[in-house]
């Protein structure tokens, strides 16, 4: 039987014992690519890839518009799995309902809905866009067209008086090895988005990523006030 060895990092060699360890694989080839998973794995201390980290997003409700900010946080993300810098994009989803789920429509080949559609994105200018090669049931998730980075966006696609849930979702580039046969790798990872709210539709936690906003009329807006980012009812 041939043994499989690892390289161990010389951080962890002086305080983690010998273990034994079983790989599987269909045939010999299979083995050696999840034996080059688990190692990526091992030398990254079990700190599997992750998404990059979510940007903060404020909120400017305006009259007929409301507009975006955003700081740049998400594309300094390091990924302890893959060792580099993996950030690629913003994408920019818009709801009525706090759950974004009328944004749930993009289906795999299974007719599961699988991704929500943006009403934005925002991607570097690199060798990266259209479908990842790495598909998830079938469908590959949109890179973008290369439209390069921005940290501000205004939807003029509102109605004064209507509650509007936004979200920018950062998103890094994945993994794709190329071989004799199909891509492998890891597909892109996308950063969290939460709004939780309690049964009488009250947002009680608000990701600093998401966004809630009420367009009005210049004269509704008199003497209101600065509107927080956590409620647009204040």
């Amino acid at each position: 039987m041939e043994e499989e060895r690892f390289d161990r990092p010389s951080a962890l060699r002086a305080t983690l014992l010998d273990t034994p360890l079983l790989l599987f694989g269909e045939d010999r080839d299979d083995l050696l690519k999840n034996k080059r998973t688990v190692q990526q794995i091992y030398n990254a201390d079990y700190r599997f890839s992750k998404p990059p980290l979510k940007p903060t997003l404020s909120v400017y409700p305006g009259d007929g518009e409301v507009t975006l900010v955003w700081d740049d946080i998400a594309e300094k993300s390091f990924d302890p799995f893959l060792q580099e810098f993996d950030f690629e994009g913003y994408l920019i989803y818009k709801s009525t309902e706090a759950q974004f789920l009328e944004d749930k429509i993009i289906t795999d080949s299974y007719g599961n809905r699988t991704f929500r559609q943006p009403v934005a994105q925002f991607d570097l200018d690199d060798e990266w866009s259209g479908p990842h090669p790495i598909d998830v049931y079938g469908v590959g998730f949109n890179m973008g067209e290369n439209t390069g980075l921005k940290h501000t966006w205004t939807d003029h696609d509102v109605v004064n008086g209507q509650t509007y849930y936004y979200a920018v979702v950062s998103y890094d580039y994945g993994l794709v090895n190329y071989g004799d046969g199909p891509p492998e790798g890891l597909a892109p990872s996308l950063s969290a988005s939460i709004i939780k709210t309690d049964a009488f539709g009250r947002v009680t936690f608000l990701d600093v990523n998401c966004g809630i906003a009420i367009p009005r009329s210049e004269e509704r807006r008199v003497g209101k006030g600065c509107r927080s980012r956590w409620s647009p009812y204040h």
